[in-house]
């Protein structure tokens, strides 16, 4: 043995017993056996209380006790000592009594030896250790077994119970003792015989592994494994059986197949995605909806299905209700893998976990295309009339009711034009009422084809028709569109092989000069149509005598308007533009003037929307601007070559690039410089324009051209539009400046745009400066130019001088 020292405690009373056992192990290596020598067993046991031994001798009869009673009582004193009796005592009962009680071996005094006695006590302190490891492994192993929920159960050959764990105890509910030996059938089921079903019986008959599921007569499922136990020799000893209670777990998934089989079979597509988005999961239902398959869209983002169509402003509610832990409902329309729109109404639920922390998201999928295409279907059916796809009456009337508010809202006005077709009935009784029909075609498709898209043409009855048109920009605007449909009416339709003229009478009615509701609208209009149809055909009247008069004025003007260019009526006059820090002129505003023999003087208020209407201003701007240069170059050489001019621009011009192939082409014919010129810009060019619109002004910026933002501080004036356009100059608007002086509020505006401007690095003209006061104002405020009525008022080129200008 590996031990340097073995600690003995020899119990021995007689002087001759002792020496000789003294003798014996003094033959061994010296210092490996130390003796202890007591003479009583009390001594024995006050040695035993003090130190640890490695090994007792013990001798049956001592001074105060006598036989195994002597072992009885030293056992328990150190149970983990190995205990050796030598005795003289020759009793084979009590030799066989003493080693089943826990001593290591018996040795008659007679029988012992000097080799014997070494030999003896090591194997005992070998047995004790080897005894005590398997005890202890014994303990661990019973300790782990007795840790595990599930049962454990050790039997022999015959189903009878060696040992069972803590959790399979438990459920007997009886002792250890009352347990063992017991079959375990009549344990587990209650029955006197083996269960032919169940996986230990299997076991123990076929001696190999064997497992399945159970359901015993309390109802409980169990999963049942079972080992086979074999000895050294391999020899079949019995089955180790476990048993794992299964019951709730084969009832969650019985629910979750359950739940599993309703969400495949769902009608609706189910989706689950992550925190963020990402697809986990989705339904068959999905991929037939989608067309995408299930590898293709999990792991992507289920933004993969947006149409585009759908406002940002439903997915930032969306998100910000789930994420709030709420439910989320709506239609959104989406896009299939092959391009193709549908909409579906979606219902998101947050998934969250024990904590209430949001971890996943469910959503259903209901397609709505068929609802939608038949909600549409009845739309039609009710909303638009049948013949010519137009809004019917009962639309044409909604879509009134809904101008008026906007235009109440916006102070704006709205008109309802009325168009009775005066020969249908004649063309009907001629040609047949397919005819008839034809016509009402192809006068919806000409009445469609000379409105905005914001307008509403309706069929209000068989022969009548209605033009709704929302917030028109004057008067002059809607006498243009009247214009437009007696146009219509002027040519010929093309009917069944006939050339077929008719004839149409107008009546308008004005929200709020003519009602302040849609039946107030309606009833005048009858009135006025009353009176058009007085009057010879194809003509229009205004409920209002007032705007009679001025729909004529318009007519007249129209009349008159015709080829203006080429009789020379137009003129330009100038405005001087004046630096406020020197009060020199230092540039000129190019103002367009209309000198007509009949009408006299006409400003440009009046004519400009008609040279719109007519396409004319494309011509007239050239005209214009180029003038405006060559002006320009004249008076370069009387002011210097910083003198500027500006120009007023439509946004009509803006149709095409042609407007920068004029430019050019007057720059270079006048031999002026590109910065010297100044386009004045409308803001709706701005709040209105396509994308070629902004191009071509950021074409003209990049040429040298300076760009002037007109009438700001009026309208949708915003600090957004100035990015947009790289603008270098703000004109404030004269409704502004004129009272400044009289009204803190504009006089507060206009001092803040002026700050403004300057700290973005733009220039600022004041427009309409009047007085003395106005002017102090301006140079209070460090406003860079002005021009208005204080110091000129637009003249002739002849007469713009410097004595004109009041200094």
């Amino acid at each position: 043995m590996n031990v340097e020292e073995i600690k003995c405690l020899l119990l021995e009373d007689e002087e001759s017993s002792v020496r000789l056992l003294q003798q014996y192990l003094a033959q061994e290596p010296a210092g490996i056996y130390r003796l202890d020598v007591v003479g009583s067993l009390s001594a024995g046991l006050e040695k035993l209380a003090l130190q640890k031994y490695d090994v007792i001798l013990l001798d049956l009869f001592l001074e105060d006790s006598r036989g195994l009673d002597s072992f009885d009582k030293i056992f328990p004193a150190a149970p983990q000592v190995p205990i050796i009796i030598i005795t003289n005592m020759d009793d084979e009962q009590a030799a066989l009594k003493a080693i089943q009680d826990g001593a290591q071996d018996y040795i008659l005094k007679s029988d012992l030896q000097g080799k014997l006695l070494a030999r003896t006590i090591d194997y005992a302190i070998e047995r004790k250790n080897h005894e005590k490891a398997l005890k202890e492994s014994e303990n661990q192993k019973k300790a782990i077994l007795n840790a595990i929920a599930s049962r454990v159960y050790y039997l022999d050959s015959h189903f009878h119970i060696i040992w069972l764990n803590k959790a399979a105890l438990e459920e007997t509910g009886k002792p250890q003792q009352d347990v063992t030996g017991q079959k375990c059938y009549s344990i587990c089921q209650g029955r006197e015989t083996a269960c032919a079903d169940c996986p230990v019986t299997s076991a123990i008959e076929s001696k190999a592994s064997k497992r399945g599921i159970i359901t015993v007569d309390s109802g409980k499922v169990l999963d049942v494994r079972a080992e086979p136990v074999l000895n050294k020799e391999g020899e079949f000893q019995g089955v180790v059986a476990v048993c794992r209670d299964i019951t709730e777990e084969q009832k969650a998934r019985e629910t979750l197949d359950k739940l599993s089989t309703a969400i495949e079979q769902n009608p609706a597509s189910v989706v689950i995605t992550d925190q963020e988005g990402t697809v986990e999961y989705v339904n068959a239902q999905f991929t037939m909806a989608t067309g995408y398959e299930f590898a293709e869209i999990i792991g992507k983002k289920i933004s993969k299905i947006k149409s585009g169509y759908t406002d940002d402003d439903v997915y930032r509610d969306l998100w910000r209700t789930i994420l709030a832990g709420e439910e989320w409902r709506g239609e959104i329309e989406n896009k299939k893998k092959n391009g193709e729109l549908f909409w579906e109404h979606i219902t998101i639920s947050p998934v969250k976990d024990k904590e209430g922390k949001i971890t996943h998201f469910l959503s259903l999928h209901e397609d709505l295309t068929h609802r939608k295409e038949y909600e549409s279907y009845l739309e039609v059916r009710e909303n638009y009339d049948r013949l010519t796809g137009l809004p019917n009456e009962k639309l044409a009337s909604d879509r009134i009711a809904q101008a008026i508010v906007r235009s109440r809202r916006g102070n704006q006005r709205t008109a309802v034009m009325r168009i009775d077709i005066n020969q249908l009935e004649v063309v009907n009784n001629t040609f047949g009422e397919s005819i008839g029909d034809e016509l009402l075609m192809d006068v919806a498709g000409r009445l469609k084809n000379i409105v905005r898209g914001s307008d509403t043409v309706a069929r209000f009855a068989d022969d009548e028709f209605l033009i709704v048109l929302p917030d028109p920009e004057t008067l002059t605007h809607i006498t243009i569109v009247a214009k437009k449909v007696l146009d219509v009416f002027e040519k010929s339709f093309s009917l069944g092989g006939h050339d077929v003229f008719v004839t149409a009478s107008i009546a308008i009615t004005v929200y709020p000069d003519d009602g302040d509701t849609e039946d107030d609208l309606l009833q005048n209009i009858e009135k006025s149509m009353m009176r058009a149809k007085e009057q010879e055909a194809n003509t229009f009247k205004f409920f209002s005598h007032e705007m009679n008069e001025q729909a004529l004025e318009r007519l007249k003007m129209e009349s008159n308007f015709e080829n203006v260019l080429e009789k020379n009526e137009l003129l330009i006059y100038y405005q001087p533009v004046v630096d406020l820090r020197s009060l020199k002129v230092i540039g000129a505003e190019a103002l367009l003037r209309w000198n007509n023999p009949e009408l006299g003087m006409v400003y440009p208020d009046s004519f400009i929307p008609l040279a719109e209407d007519t396409g004319l201003i494309i011509p007239i701007g050239a005209w214009v601007f180029n003038g405006a240069c060559a002006k320009l170059q004249e008076w370069q050489e009387h002011y210097g070559p910083d003198f500027k001019m500006f120009v007023n621009v439509s946004p009509k011009q803006f149709a095409n690039n042609k407007i920068i192939e004029m430019i050019n082409l007057s720059l270079n014919e006048n031999a002026v410089a590109a910065n010297s010129m100044n386009l004045d810009i409308k803001e709706s060019l701005i709040m209105d324009s396509s994308p070629r619109a902004t191009n071509i002004l950021n074409q003209l910026s990049l040429m040298g051209i300076q760009l002037a933002l007109d009438d700001f501080g009026t309208g949708f004036s915003a600090l957004g539009n100035l990015k947009k356009i790289p603008f270098s100059i703000i004109r404030i608007d004269r409704s502004l400046i004129g009272s400044v002086t009289t009204d803190k509020a504009s006089a507060s505006i206009s001092s803040a745009i002026i700050a403004m401007a300057h700290r973005l690095g733009f220039k600022v003209i004041a427009e309409g400066v009047e007085t003395e006061d106005q002017l102090e104002f301006l140079k209070l405020n460090e406003c860079d130019m002005a021009q208005g009525y204080y110091f000129s008022m637009p003249v002739s080129a002849a007469n713009f001088t410097d004595n004109q200008i009041k200094k």
